[in-house]
């Protein structure tokens, strides 16, 4: 009797939380947190506001302020090492409602890998990587829409703080065909 109750406690965690398992699991951020976190890197770069509206309307520039922001992005939600670069098994899990096996083919590893190789500086990188490989792969997740949705709560709080803008010029042109 104590082990048809054991083995019933089992399966219902089985069929509840899933298999046993003794190492540490990453678990995706839910979609506030990770426009909090967004918001959080427009805030600390600073971007300029101009450059704020073009994200928010959907256009993302390919400008250095752009890059910085999917790296400060990507690392702070562990998508990305600056050792290792892109974590495609952290990938894999982000899209955890329908995820996409491709992140894990030797052919993604090889593009990363290559543009890795390539790229002058972590910045770009990611840019890159995230516009010549992970945007196609992207299913139940969608970096640009969580990045547009930061932008917006931004310019309603009045990001970024003109006194503090590190970048005072703002280009006129960013927004222009």
């Amino acid at each position: 009797d104590c082990c048809c109750r054991a083995y019933n406690t089992f399966l219902c965690y089985l069929e509840n939380y899933g298999t046993l398992v003794y190492s540490p699991q990453y678990y995706p951020e839910d979609r506030s947190r990770q426009v909090q976190i967004s918001y959080e890197c427009l805030n600390m770069l600073q971007v300029p506001k101009t450059l704020l509206q073009c994200i928010a309307n959907g256009t993302i520039l390919d400008v250095p302020e752009i890059r910085c922001l999917g790296r400060c992005f990507f690392l702070r939600l562990g998508l990305y090492d600056e050792v290792r670069g892109v974590n495609l098994r952290r990938m894999y899990t982000r899209d955890y409602e329908t995820p996409n096996k491709r992140y894990l083919s030797k052919e993604t590893y090889d593009k990363l890998c290559a543009i890795r190789s390539t790229s002058p500086d972590q910045c770009t990188e990611v840019y890159r990587a995230y516009f010549e490989v992970i945007e196609a792969l992207e299913t139940s997740f969608n970096s640009i829409s969580i990045v547009q949705e930061a932008a917006s709560r931004a310019l309603s709080d009045g990001l970024p703080c003109e006194v503090l803008n590190r970048n005072p010029k703002e280009p006129k042109e960013y927004c222009q065909p």
